[in-house]
């Protein structure tokens, strides 16, 4: 097993609560909520590989990450709160992290930072995990890290977004831009069993975007629909320059059906898409990119 969280929160402060430990980090909606309330089974391509962070000890050759998956968590100490005005509540997020995810100790002294704004109208007396309302906010989040025996490498991400939730209709977008450290895939799209490396980008730039649309047919049935983007590895005097770009995209179709608050099941079929556009289509990543197959996905969640 691998401990996710475990952490202590001080309300002693007006205005300013104080939590200690290892938690999920402020930023992304899509990351920040929780998987019990997360209307798709799988994250956007963006998300999935601009903040689902994997760490390795090389930039090359490696066959296994070095620690955990980070699953957007961080040791280290947050200041938060929010506040309500009217119909309106405004919220902020300052944290200090070590930057090696899961991990409880820091192999470097480099330290990450955190910024979250946010500020939603509340619809009515509405409230708890799916409340209704519209939001806009903006994040970022900076750090370093040490790679191929080298501290100080850059990684940067920051983002804005919106969202609206009124019980029947529910709208969500959201931009992100990356600068510094990419996670790049394995080589020739293999796994290490058959051969393949891990690959990271150390200086290298992406931005990618999102549109999600939702529609309750009834009070317990949801349709969904979402289209995402990741241009990746965009900087041509970056890493791997030119030849080293690509280009993400997919449109998910789905359905939810809840049983009650705490027991649903999701329903999704992704249409993908993926490219280098910068290379001929015969070349070697336009021919192993032409392979990417649509996906389709089930999942039960039960929460208790």
């Amino acid at each position: 097993g691998q401990l996710t969280d475990a952490s202590v929160t001080l309300n002693h402060f007006d205005g300013a609560r104080v939590r200690v430990g290892l938690f999920k980090t402020p930023g992304s909606e899509e990351s920040f909520k929780g998987i019990p309330v997360f209307n798709y089974v799988n994250f956007t391509t963006a998300t999935d590989r601009l903040l689902i962070e994997r760490h390795f000890t090389n930039s090359s050759g490696d066959t296994g990450r070095s620690a955990p998956v980070g699953a957007v968590r961080d040791m280290g100490i947050q200041v938060f709160d929010s506040f309500k005005k009217d119909e309106w509540e405004h919220s902020y997020a300052l944290m200090l992290g070590n930057g090696n995810g899961l991990a409880f100790n820091d192999i470097d002294n480099d330290k990450d930072t955190y910024l979250y704004l946010s500020t939603e109208k509340v619809f009515g007396q509405s409230k708890g995990p799916r409340r209704h309302g519209m939001k806009f906010y903006a994040w970022s989040h900076n750090g370093k890290r040490t790679i191929d025996g080298t501290s100080g490498h850059k990684r940067d991400r920051a983002g804005l977004g919106a969202t609206y939730f009124d019980g029947k209709y529910r709208v969500a977008a959201e931009y992100m831009v990356a600068d510094g450290m990419l996670y790049n895939g394995t080589t020739g799209a293999r796994t290490p069993a058959n051969g393949g490396t891990f690959s990271v980008l150390k200086d290298q730039k992406a931005d990618g975007y999102q549109l999600d649309l939702g529609y309750r047919i009834k009070p317990n049935i949801e349709l969904n629909a979402r289209y995402d983007v990741l241009n990746h590895a965009t900087d041509s005097n970056g890493d791997g320059g030119d030849a080293a770009e690509r280009l993400f995209t997919t449109t998910t179709l789905g359905g939810q059906y809840f049983f009650n608050k705490k027991t649903s099941v999701r329903l999704n079929y992704e249409i993908r898409n993926a490219e280098a556009p910068n290379l001929n289509s015969t070349d070697a990543p336009n021919v192993i990119l032409s392979g990417l197959d649509n996906r389709l996905s089930a999942q039960l969640l039960m929460v208790f």
